[in-house]
């Protein structure tokens, strides 16, 4: 583990005088208290911010597709599963998501779009502002400085690691123990200066209504994201746009335009910790990436993922988009796709209420042509798997 020595709290309402010590760890993602290292992963899943339609997509630790938590004009936020899997519609979604931190994540935001429907529009919904927090954090930290560009998740999504850890402040005060005991200290998890810190938010003692971001900066220069919202809205809707961009980054403007202020979101920066207890976290972080804890009266510390972790995960992470009613030819569908991802490209939709079908996708040219077979209407999702041998095996990161 390797040590900062340049805090950046420096205004704290108390000194700690006698020997102190902190304990930032990570922890198996499975929900036992052992130690992350050797063979015991942190990981509990992952989650994919779609921008495009507005949700979440979750994935079980091993690179699984599980399902989405997405909007819906008449419930707030719903869950929905995974094309293929059998559906759970009206159960919790820990019917679904096998691992209870990832469920917890999911759970929590279906909680709050009960609370956020009843306000008829009034407020933007936790949804919104969970991916508009992962969204701006991701400004000030290097997505390719650990992982490279070598998984196909990281081109066309970008999937975000729930990691379980453990925090706990220990001072060695032989006088008055009783005292500091009581007294809570600030803590700041995650530094947006250090662009290697990829925190991106954080739950604490399995507390899933309550997102802690890593700095008060985050919430409040969010910018607008998200269906018909942002560069997702017509042109001619926004005037200026990417010119006026940072406009209210500069004067003596405190926040931006749009901030993010549902209470979902913990906008402090801050945790504040008493010592002799131990925290539990649930963290969202950039795969690869470290995670700074900074207290101001202790050097810093940081933590980071192992290779080991995460790597055959991403290899796996096949993410989903999507779309319709569209035209097309049951027999043969043809779809505009890239081809220069590497991978298989197949349209996902029911036959009927019960089945589900994958189908091969033909890349369509500009060449024009009719089909002798009539064009159906259909919904489904779109989906790219990568191929088998992708991914590479390099040196391990940083150990926990």
């Amino acid at each position: 583990m390797r040590v900062d020595t340049r805090p950046d709290l420096e205004a704290l309402p108390v000194r700690f005088t006698s020997p102190a010590r902190l304990w930032f760890r990570f922890i198996a993602g499975d929900g036992s208290s052992t130690e992350a290292g050797q063979g015991v992963s942190p990981v509990s899943g992952y989650l994919l911010p779609n921008h495009l339609d507005g949700d979440l997509e979750i994935f079980d630790a091993d690179g699984s597709n599980l399902g989405f938590v997405r909007p819906d004009p008449a419930a707030g936020i719903v869950w929905e599963d995974a094309p293929g899997r059998p559906s759970t519609v009206g159960q919790t979604p820990a019917r679904a998501i096998p691992n209870q931190f990832v469920a917890g994540i999911a759970q929590g935001l279906l909680d709050w779009g009960t609370a956020d429907a009843e306000l008829n529009g009034g407020r933007e919904d936790a949804l919104s502002a969970l991916l508009r927090i992962i969204d701006s954090t991701l400004w000030s930290v290097d997505p390719f400085g650990h992982t490279g560009d070598e998984h196909l998740a990281l081109l066309i999504g970008h999937p975000v690691a729930v990691l379980r850890a453990r925090v706990r402040l220990e001072v060695q005060e032989p006088i008055d123990p009783t005292d500091v005991n009581t007294t809570a200290v600030p803590l700041r998890l995650g530094a947006l200066t250090h662009w290697q810190d990829g925190l991106l938010g954080y739950f604490v003692n399995d507390d899933y209504r309550t997102l802690y971001c890593a700095d008060a900066a985050v919430a409040g220069f969010a910018r607008e994201v998200g269906p018909n919202r942002g560069f997702l809205q017509q042109a001619n809707l926004v005037p200026d746009y990417y010119q006026t961009f940072a406009d209210d980054l500069g004067g003596n403007a405190p926040k931006g335009k749009n901030p993010v202020a549902h209470p979902y979101v913990d906008t402090s920066g801050v945790l504040w910790i008493v010592p002799g207890q131990e925290y539990l976290l649930t963290l969202m972080v950039e795969p690869h990436a470290v995670v700074h804890a900074t207290m101001g009266l202790l050097p810093r510390k940081e933590i980071g993922m192992r290779r080991e972790w995460i790597v055959d995960a991403l290899k796996r992470i096949s993410p989903t988009f999507r779309f319709g009613p569209v035209l097309i030819d049951p027999k043969h569908i043809r779809m505009p796709v890239a081809n220069e991802l590497q991978g298989s490209w197949s349209w996902d939709h029911r036959t009927d209420l019960t089945k589900w079908a994958e189908d091969p996708i033909v890349n369509a040219t500009g060449d024009a042509s009719l089909s002798p077979d009539p064009a159906a209407g259909m919904e489904g999702w779109l989906r790219i798997v990568p191929p088998k041998d992708s991914g590479g095996s390099g040196s391990p990161g940083t150990g926990g």
